[in-house]
């Protein structure tokens, strides 16, 4: 038996393309750095973001922080308990340092905001979905 779609065919959101795999996130970022010249700067970037941590975004400042982004925004959907999304952590934080001028990142705790994890059909952890 098929599963219901909660969105009418061609009323899917533009701006949101899922990603299956953390694969794909690591091929964005080479076609990313490969759009970039590289220079003396890029290494000074890379080490005032060494520490930084993905920031959470909620059901109340969702539709601010992603949808109206002026960048690209790629969203972890994760929870306290899952086991692969800690996995999953460190790739997406050393993603940062190489996204920080191009894209936003922000993490999504399901359990914490389940009508984000609903409205875009996230069924298993971890999600990750690219707005652009």
């Amino acid at each position: 038996m098929r599963k219901s779609n909660a969105y009418a065919e061609g009323e899917i959101p533009e701006r949101s393309v899922k990603v299956w795999s953390h694969i794909a996130v690591v091929l964005l970022v080479a076609i990313l750095a490969s759009e970039s010249n590289a220079s003396e700067n890029t290494d000074r970037i890379e080490l005032e973001n060494a520490n930084e941590s993905v920031n959470y975004v909620s059901t109340e400042d969702f539709d601010t922080e992603v949808l109206s982004s002026e960048l690209p925004v790629l969203v972890v959907f994760t929870a306290e308990w899952c086991g692969p999304c800690k996995i999953l952590d460190p790739v997406i934080e050393s993603l940062l340092p190489e996204l920080s001028e191009r894209a936003r990142v922000f993490k999504v705790d399901t359990d914490e905001s389940p009508e984000i994890s609903s409205r875009y059909e996230v069924s298993r952890l971890p999600t990750i979905i690219f707005f652009l």
